[in-house]
């Protein structure tokens, strides 16, 4: 478990894997998912869970471009189908 120092100490640098060994914890960068859940997915772009199932109810938005369903049954939208939706570069 990482500490709350501002330095990783030694021991904690040998416990993360090497391609995320930072100097300072400040510096630990996290890779954004490609599927994200809706209140993620608000929190990043700024639209609303409600905005987004009117896109899938629609039309708009195709399962498996820019959203999947989970097994679980909860939307999850795919980062990159959005980006390609955003700049008007879907093909469907």
């Amino acid at each position: 478990m990482l500490t709350c120092s501002r330095h990783a100490t030694n021991r904690e640098r040998r416990a993360l894997p090497a391609a995320v060994v930072p100097a300072r914890m400040s510096e630990l960068a996290v890779a954004p998912a490609r599927l994200v859940t809706l209140p993620l997915f608000e929190a990043v772009t700024g639209y609303g869970e409600k905005a987004v199932r009117r896109k899938i109810e629609d039309g708009i938005w195709l399962c498996g471009h820019e959203f999947i369903k989970a097994p679980d049954g909860r939307i999850l939208v795919d980062m990159e189908g959005y980006q390609k939706w955003a700049r008007g570069q879907r093909r469907a």
